[in-house]
């Protein structure tokens, strides 16, 4: 049974990925524009979706860390095929990457946020951007396992929130919201 601590976490977790993907498809919307305006707005895109993939996707012990969820033994009661090593594998095969190439990607990640978006390192001066279309498959396909879980662990019983959750997570599943987020990017396109 989910508890209200599965409940936030869940939220938690959601929001992140949403903002992530999000600011990805923007990112890749306003990249290569001109004026200036839109290198800014092209940084700040990029600097979001990363740091709202490591909230959970970073260390271990964020309290919005997706182990901090699947981790927990009720989670897989609810479905064995939620457990966390099957969540890791699964997120790794979307990805299509061994363990080592998932870490290598983490690290660049983590580096990118702790040398321009969380922190500044003024010893770099050329900005490289680690790959934020993985970064933002990642986060849909932990949309697909969250859903995966409300869907098995939200019934009629439940409370209201509980429910809300699970509407939240089947009425704007992945195609809804990139569809929506995808009409948004092509509307910055179109801005000169």
């Amino acid at each position: 049974m989910l508890t209200k601590r599965h409940l936030d976490l869940i939220w938690q977790i959601d929001t992140a990925c949403r903002k992530c993907i999000r600011a990805v498809l923007y990112f890749k919307a306003v990249t290569d524009k001109e004026p200036e305006l839109w290198t800014f707005l092209q940084h700040c895109f990029g600097e979001v979706a990363v740091i709202q993939w490591c909230h959970v996707f970073n260390k271990y012990q964020d309290c919005t860390h997706f182990t901090q969820l699947f981790a927990d033994p009720a989670i897989s009661q609810i479905d064995p095929e939620l457990r966390l090593d099957r969540v890791r594998s699964r997120l790794r095969r979307v990805l299509g990457m061994s363990q080592e190439q998932y870490a290598a990607f983490r690290k660049q990640m983590v580096d990118f946020r702790n040398s321009y978006a969380a922190h500044w390192d003024f010893e770099k001066k050329v900005m490289v951007f680690p790959d934020v279309d993985l970064a933002m498959s990642s986060c849909i396909e932990m949309r697909s396992i969250l859903r995966q879980l409300v869907l098995k662990g939200v019934g009629d019983q439940n409370s209201q929130e509980l429910k809300d959750l699970k509407y939240l997570l089947t009425a704007y599943d992945n195609d809804h919201i990139l569809k929506f987020f995808h009409l948004e990017a092509d509307h910055l396109k179109k801005i000169k």
